[in-house]
């Protein structure tokens, strides 16, 4: 009798090794889409990012010599963009909103929308000197729900943080939906009563300039929020090349840049102001960027401040949105009255 020889060859499957890896790939796809799909369909715990809407609609408008304002929410809590139009004639945009959203998308959302005239103010907390320049995924990926339109303002490297973190946010959602599921039938849970803020940054607690006003004539019930431990977290030099390399593009768009501070309040600033100054010298001295105030001048009383060390209430950001003008009445000279023509930009501001 014949010997049967048994191969031990694998035959492949039909279609061979592509069949295989594009099927690989879906099933990666697919694997993907769910926590991308929980992300989209669970919204947030506030619309504030909503916002973002208008500051595009005021940042879109033709025109020319706006005042355009950068950074987080020291802006949108303590700028009276109405009363700057009023002094100076110029449309005013208050991009200010949330300052995890990191310089580089910061900048990056204006850049593209300057006209030859324009004015960029930036002004950001001092949280934001410690924290990466590409800023926090999860909060662009709010600002992307709002506004999908904003992934043209990201580089590379943030749209791969922000693609990396969707499965966390995603899980944290789910989270969130379960605890308040049993809350609701069980009761027991208790929410953090500093989500109360969430009252004063949604989407209709803004004017149409990008401020925030539902703060105003409002008593905060709880303490200041503290900023970052600055004697703990080093200053990121990134965050200054990225602002240097800003003032170099806006100088050759012909857009006027300056640079002042945002307020703090006092007992904060006593305790870290070795750091802030610091910063200060970093901007003004070693950089030879156009800085138009110095840190104590935005100083302010706990009795001005909102619900954080960097939010004014209303008295505070009556006074603020003064010194600010004055500030810039000295940089800009004639360049900061639009109603004058051919006005040239004078003084310590880049243009």
């Amino acid at each position: 009798m014949d010997k049967v020889v048994l191969s031990a060859e694998i035959i492949p499957p039909k279609g061979g090794a592509f069949a295989l890896a594009v099927k690989v790939a879906l099933l990666g796809f697919c694997a993907a889409l769910v926590p991308l799909g929980v992300t989209l369909a669970i919204p947030e715990k506030d619309d504030g990012a909503y916002s973002t809407r208008i500051k595009h609609k005021q940042l879109a408008r033709p025109e020319p010599g706006k005042i355009i304002l950068v950074g987080g929410s020291n802006l949108s809590f303590g700028i009276d963009s109405g009363r700057i139009t009023e002094r100076t004639g110029c449309i005013v945009a208050n991009m200010g909103l949330n300052g995890y959203f990191g310089i580089n998308y910061q900048l990056g959302e204006v850049l593209p929308h300057l006209r030859a005239g324009d004015k960029v103010v930036l002004i950001l907390e001092y949280d934001a000197y410690l924290n990466p320049a590409n800023g926090d995924p999860t909060t662009l990926i709010g600002v992307l729900k709002a506004n999908p339109a904003a992934i043209r303002y990201m580089n590379l490297s943030q749209m791969g943080q922000v693609a990396s973190r969707v499965p966390l946010v995603a899980q944290e959602k789910l989270s969130r939906l379960i605890k308040e599921g049993a809350a609701s039938l069980f009761g027991g849970a208790e929410d953090d009563p500093y989500d109360i803020i969430y009252r004063f940054v949604s989407y209709r607690g803004y004017d149409s300039h990008g401020d925030v006003v539902a703060h105003l004539g409002t008593e905060w019930p709880l303490d200041l929020k503290q900023g970052l431990p600055m004697d703990k977290m080093p200053m990121r030099p990134e965050v200054v090349d990225a602002i240097e390399a800003f003032s170099r593009e806006a100088r050759e768009k012909n857009v006027a840049f300056a640079i002042s501070f945002t307020p703090v309040e006092r007992k904060y600033y006593t305790k870290y102001q070795p750091y802030i100054h610091a910063i200060y010298k970093e901007l003004d001295q070693k950089r030879k960027l156009p800085v138009v105030s110095t840190p104590g001048d935005y100083v302010f009383d706990k009795s001005m401040m909102f619900d954080t060390v960097y939010h004014l209430d209303a008295q505070g950001r009556r006074i603020r949105t003064e010194k600010l003008i004055g500030d810039l009445e000295r940089g800009l000279g004639n360049g900061l009255d639009c109603r004058s023509t051919g006005a040239v930009t004078k003084g310590k501001i880049s243009s």
